[in-house]
């Protein structure tokens, strides 16, 4: 896991909230909710994908589940089962 990785995934997040703002800002209708939704459901799987980045260097640099759990506000067994 490179930390470009987690650069390039941190933009595209950036990108896609900079489009919200101004698609919100210019249109309205129903046309524009279909477009917002799939933003934010694009947002949410890059979002995922780098949380993901940061369980794997998280553990690589030996944290414990506790602790990426704690990160995370959720129990340790709730992270290991979902990122293991």
């Amino acid at each position: 896991m490179e930390y470009d990785e987690i650069r390039n995934l941190a933009n595209l997040i950036s990108i896609h909230a900079d489009a919200v703002r101004l698609h919100i800002a210019h249109n309205t209708g129903e046309e524009a909710s279909a477009w917002l939704l799939r933003q934010v459901h694009q947002m949410s799987e890059d979002l995922e994908r780098l949380r993901c980045c940061g369980v794997y260097m998280a553990r690589a640099e030996g944290y414990t589940w506790e602790e990426v759990g704690n990160a995370l506000h959720c129990s340790r067994q709730a992270a290991w089962e979902r990122y293991h």
